[in-house]
């Protein structure tokens, strides 16, 4: 019931109360499970895992609607730079994932990425540098 009950949080947005009545436990005592629920390490783990999993599940919607918003002119420039962004900041779910990709002849859309980029190497280069030890 504890899977059942991380799965049903998840898939419901973070409601406890909802989930535990949906993984089987009384509607009486559901809102008081929920929260014992939620501490345990065990569900905080399956909780977890259920929202990576959703992630990977999502991650290819999300990053064709990027990709659609790249190349709709009809959206300001702006909004197109941080569909870029957004794509280059999460390019991969996992560290040292291998990726393939297809390259598709999108036109405008390598000079908005290089614009992405150029962007955001500037903000970090103008982000203050933090001295270690404090003021002095």
């Amino acid at each position: 019931m504890m899977l059942a009950f991380a799965a049903e949080y998840v898939r419901n947005g973070g409601n406890a109360t909802a989930a535990a009545a949906a993984a089987g436990y009384s509607a009486h005592s559901a809102r008081c499970k929920g929260w014992r629920l939620l501490r345990d390490p065990r569900v905080q783990e399956a909780v977890r895992t259920a929202m990576f999993e959703e992630v990977e599940r999502l991650a290819p919607r999300a990053m064709k609607a990027l990709a659609d918003a790249l190349d709709d002119a009809t959206i300001p420039a702006r909004d197109r730079i941080r569909a870029a962004e957004a794509i280059l900041d999460r390019g991969t779910l996992r560290r040292g994932v291998k990726m393939e990709a297809t390259i598709e002849d999108r036109g405008d859309a390598l000079s908005i990425l290089q614009e992405a980029q150029r962007a955001r190497q500037e903000r970090l280069a103008a982000r203050p540098v933090q001295q270690e030890g404090g003021s002095g």
